[in-house]
């Protein structure tokens, strides 16, 4: 193909969607001469043109509004528009109306699989799909183990910038401060954190860095009430990951008590920037992550004593913090920059491209 590879991003949106931020490293790094980029999303408009100039933009259709002939037109049409060669689906939704439009258009059609929802939607979606990425080795034996996936499927977990989250000069703090960043909600089950800070030294602090489901956070404010916490938690709301780096200097250590995850990237982002981790075993991400070098991070949902011990341990002992440290450091520069991610993706674009 002598002209660039001509590659269409789908995403939501710039506001809300998880994804965003990978997908923008993404093609701040994808080389200009192979690769042409597009993004197209459903909603919020004016938030992406904040980040994406408005030139490489597109509106896609949304299905909740129309028909399913209608989206499938309307789909095509936006490829052809705009002469698409490769659709890279970010989309969290198991809208299968996507790859059967490139099916019907003669476009490769790729999408990332970050959660662990499944349906008979999704195996229609995966169906249709010419390949299909995902980020953590349990979704391999979850959902795609049937040998009809085997030749169309490929493990490329998210990574960081290590240009910009890396350790800074260490604050001095009066406090041990313990920390949490993602959205406040039941799944992410902070109640089992501040069930632990009931036996925790009263110099260790919580802060939660987040949107907040709001009667989620009324049960967490109740807990705090009851329980005599107020001065050791503290809701900072949302934050912007331009800020995170800077953020996380103050923090001693992240905890991420979620009853289930994909690969979280909260984990990565503190550990590059020198921060200790402590995360349940939640799934096979957060194994994939931390089991090899760092079991030691993982503790029980089971017994809440199994994060109190870990936490006092960090706190107390330097030796053991400063092992946290260089272990998570060092996993993150192996194994999750986003220098790897982009180079796995640059040879599955052409491989994908090249398949007939």
């Amino acid at each position: 193909m002598s002209r660039p590879l001509r590659i269409l991003f789908t995403i939501p949106n710039f506001k809300t969607a998880g994804s965003q931020y990978v997908l923008l490293a993404l093609i701040a790094r994808l080389n200009k001469h192979n690769f042409n980029v597009i993004v197209g999303i459903e909603n919020h408009w004016d938030e992406a043109k904040k980040v994406i100039p408005e030139s490489d933009l597109v509106e896609l259709p949304k299905l909740f509004k129309v028909s399913k002939i209608s989206f499938l037109k309307q789909y095509i049409k936006v490829l052809k528009k705009n002469q698409i060669d490769l659709v890279h689906s970010w989309d969290y939704k198991s809208n299968y109306l996507e790859p059967l439009a490139c099916r019907l258009s003669g476009v490769k059609y790729l999408y990332t699989k970050k959660n662990n929802s499944w349906s008979r939607s999704w195996q229609l979606k995966s169906l249709f799909s010419h390949f299909i990425a995902y980020d953590q080795p349990e979704m391999k034996k979850r959902f795609f183990s049937n040998k009809h996936y085997a030749n169309k499927i490929k493990l490329i977990p998210h990574g960081v910038d290590l240009l910009k989250f890396f350790p800074l000069e260490k604050t001095t703090n009066s406090t041990f401060n313990l920390c949490y960043v993602g959205n406040v909600n039941r799944n992410k089950n902070q109640l089992f954190v501040l069930k632990a800070m009931l036996n925790l030294p009263d110099n260790i602090h919580l802060n939660l860095f987040g949107k907040s489901d709001s009667n989620y956070k009324k049960e967490l404010g109740l807990f705090i009430q009851n329980n005599n916490l107020k001065h050791r938690v503290h809701f900072h709301g949302f934050i912007n990951q331009d800020h995170l780096p800077k953020m996380l200097n103050y923090q001693d250590v992240l905890i991420l008590s979620s009853f289930e995850e994909g690969l979280p990237i909260c984990l990565l982002e503190a550990m590059a920037c020198g921060l200790p981790v402590l995360s349940s075993d939640s799934g096979g991400g957060t194994r994939f992550i931390l089991e090899e070098t760092m079991s030691d991070a993982l503790f029980s949902l089971d017994d809440v004593n199994d994060l109190v011990l870990k936490c006092k341990r960090l706190s107390s002992d330097r030796k053991i913090y400063d092992d946290f440290k260089v272990k998570g450091e060092k996993c993150v520069k192996d194994r999750f920059s986003i220098e790897k991610e982009v180079l796995s993706y640059n040879i599955l674009y052409n491989k994908v491209i090249a398949t007939k």
